[in-house]
């Protein structure tokens, strides 16, 4: 299981790949209880993208781990 943290570069995506940050990690749990299952099964990145055409010249992305490829630089 791959290890990611704020600042890793990734790709992510189908057929056109895209390449980014990661800009923050989280859970969403609905209730005290989902804490520990989500923080093992349900981590979500923040994945930010930069191009010229996107507004403020940015757009964030949200995957999970199975949706990521770390880059090596």
């Amino acid at each position: 299981m791959p290890n990611f943290n704020i600042g890793d570069k990734v790709k992510f995506g189908g057929n056109f790949q895209l390449t980014g940050y990661i800009v923050k990690i989280e859970i969403d749990p609905f209730e005290e209880i989902d804490v520990n299952f989500d923080k093992k099964n349900y981590v979500f990145y923040t994945i930010r993208v930069y191009k010229d055409f996107y507004i403020d010249g940015y757009a964030d992305f949200q995957r999970t781990e199975n949706d990521m490829i770390k880059v090596e630089d």
